[in-house]
């Protein structure tokens, strides 16, 4: 039985990282309805630091957020984006990398201050819809201790505004870069890579060590991991894309060679889809 629902689960990781077109929420494919931008250009990444995770702005021809923490961040997160020169309504896009309560928490309320549309991995579309973690699967003793007495279970709850299934081009945003599906640490994990090489990649892995407060440069692997093959895959998957830095939802960042290492990849014959 045990064998039965894990394979299940296998499968419907695989389903939604293989589901082809982002779509709406209300299922209208995204690229008959995002409006081009005049012109792209490589966005300058602001990291913002919150109470247990990273939040980043990205910062080209329009304004992208990138996770918002949890709800108690909000005060922060405001703080950050007006030194910033950005405002609620500034923003263009948010992205939630993934939906647990430390980076998708605050999305509900910033949408509703910024008019924002949000994007979530159509793995996580249900999460977000409930307001609840999934079931998080420690890597270690760390991550059961930290699941147990640091992470909260539920966050406010939100319909995302556009669901992704496939990789999708920042361009209509003046972004030179693409949003691509990692599912791996959630079924609906998703990382943004620039044409330069800088990637934002999430809880794909951790940097250093208590959510990054020492040697944050070090790559290692997170505290939770749903599916540790799959997530090692689509890791491996982005660094032979060229992924070069990686920005980090805990510590960071850290560099392509540092993340190889951590995780044994061979760049020359691991993760070539």
């Amino acid at each position: 039985m045990g064998l039965s629902r894990w394979v299940v689960g296998l499968l419907s990781f695989v389903a939604a990282a293989l589901m082809s077109g982002p779509v709406r929420s209300d299922g209208v494919n995204l690229s008959a309805t995002a409006s081009p931008s005049s012109s792209s250009r490589l966005p300058d990444i602001v990291s913002i630091k919150l109470k247990m995770s990273n939040a980043f702005l990205l910062k080209g021809e329009k304004v992208v957020l990138v996770d918002t923490g949890g709800d108690e961040d909000m005060p922060a997160l405001l703080s950050a984006l007006s030194r910033e020169g950005v405002q609620p309504r500034d923003i263009a896009l948010i992205v939630l990398t993934h939906a647990h309560s430390d980076h998708a928490g605050g999305a509900a309320e910033l949408r509703a201050l910024s008019k924002a549309k949000v994007v979530v991995g159509a793995g996580d579309k249900d999460l977000l819809i409930a307001g609840r973690n999934d079931e998080l699967k420690p890597t270690g003793v760390m991550g059961w201790i930290v699941g147990k007495t640091m992470v909260k279970p539920t966050f406010r709850a939100l319909q995302p505004d556009l669901v992704l299934n496939s990789a999708l081009d920042l361009a209509p945003w003046g972004i030179s870069g693409k949003i691509v599906p990692t599912a791996g640490h959630t079924p609906g994990s998703l990382s943004l890579l620039m044409t330069d090489g800088r990637a934002i990649v999430g809880d794909m892995l951790m940097g250093g060590v208590m959510g990054g407060v020492a040697f944050s440069s070090h790559a290692g692997e997170g505290y939770f991991c749903a599916h540790p093959e799959m997530n090692r895959e689509r890791l491996a998957w982005l660094l032979n894309q060229g992924a070069k830095t990686l920005y980090l939802g805990h510590g960071g960042p850290v560099t392509a060679e540092s993340a190889r290492k951590a995780f044994g990849i061979n760049l020359k014959t691991t993760g070539q889809h």
